[in-house]
């Protein structure tokens, strides 16, 4: 696949050069995720079962917050690296700059989506929402109380926000965070996030759910 010169907006404000990944279906992103799983099955065993697992996430981390940490040991900053600048680069299944939906997607449930789509596979496209229903993908939030464990989402964003709600919702727009957003035709097809953080699995089984910040979905309820 070669890609064109052309280069134009896409979604969110970000910058893409057009491949023709639309082509490639789930089954390519399902057998990148098994390579990646085979490598890292591959690596050292601990042994020991785990009491609890926290699954933390640095989200936004940007150049200060690089440069911080090296500055903390003494050094100017810029000579040093994070131990997840090693990680694999990751991308959206349509774009290469990513956004926090797909990621989201990809490191919860372990497979890439497209620019603002949560918990749906590469079959869904943004904003339609026919392209959902069918699609949806588990998370290790859904496959932690399957096996019967407690679980609870603690963010410092709104917990209806893309990041934090890859863990339990299924969109093909990660700003339907209330049923102003959606469009009318949609509403009785595609769920808002926080109604599926209330009302649908695995949402509704969250026993912790801690969120900071105001959207206008909590406005509106106040008023």
């Amino acid at each position: 696949m070669v890609p064109n010169s052309e280069r134009f907006c896409y979604g969110y404000g970000y910058s893409k050069t057009s491949y023709d990944w639309l082509s490639l279906g789930p089954e390519h992103w399902e057998r990148i995720a098994e390579a990646e799983l085979k490598r890292a099955l591959g690596t050292q065993k601990i042994e020991k079962r785990p009491k609890n697992v926290v699954f933390f996430l640095g989200d936004g981390m940007g150049i200060t917050t690089r440069i911080y940490k090296w500055q903390l040991y003494g050094q100017n900053g810029e000579e040093g690296s994070l131990f997840f600048e090693k990680f694999p680069h990751t991308y959206n299944d349509d774009a290469q700059v990513p956004d926090s939906a797909g990621t989201a997607t990809a490191f919860l449930c372990g497979q890439k989506a497209a620019l603002g789509v949560i918990g749906l596979n590469s079959n869904a496209k943004l904003d339609v929402c026919s392209t959902a229903a069918g699609n949806e993908m588990s998370s290790i939030l859904e496959w932690a109380q399957e096996a019967g464990k407690t679980t609870g989402l603690v963010t410092t964003t709104r917990i209806t926000h893309a990041t934090p709600a890859g863990t339990y919702a299924y969109t093909p727009n990660r700003d339907w965070e209330y049923d102003g957003e959606i469009p009318a035709a949609d509403r009785g097809r595609c769920k808002d996030i926080a109604t599926q953080l209330i009302d649908s699995e695995p949402g509704k089984n969250i026993r912790v759910k801690s969120p900071s910040g105001w959207n206008d979905c909590c406005v509106q309820c106040q008023a």
